[in-house]
């Protein structure tokens, strides 16, 4: 059950990550549109071309890292899927056994009943 939580808790977290990136993603776009405007029409000028390659590369930086959240949110939700299921099955196997276990309580308890009879017979005679 402590797995479960824990899962769970990794799940909302990665979730919340995603968001948080997804903002911060579309504010980088932002950034790059406006660094972008800054550079046209300046593209001799000095430390331009750096600039440029600098926005390039973090761009590129950024798409893998959401790339990499991505995937491990969809291998998240699959796992997730499987802990649900199998925290379902556990369930009904748990309710099954106590059933059972109450079924074996009932089949003993008479047994014991008509034990304790026949042995106040035998101590009387």
């Amino acid at each position: 059950m402590f797995k479960i939580l824990i899962s769970c808790i990794a799940f909302l977290f990665l979730q919340t990550l995603q968001k948080d990136m997804s903002h911060n993603l579309e504010e980088a776009k932002l950034l790059f549109k406006a660094g972008n405007e800054l550079i046209q029409g300046r593209e001799r000028a000095l430390g331009s071309q750096e600039i440029k390659e600098e926005m390039d590369e973090l761009r590129k930086r950024l798409d893998n890292v959401n790339a990499a959240a991505n995937d491990r949110q969809k291998k998240l939700e699959s796992t997730w899927s499987a802990v649900k299921h199998f925290d379902e099955g556990a369930s009904s196997l748990v309710v099954v056994l106590h059933q059972k276990l109450n079924e074996v309580r009932m089949l003993m308890k008479p047994r014991v009943d008509q034990e304790e009879r026949d042995f106040k017979v035998k101590v009387r005679k």
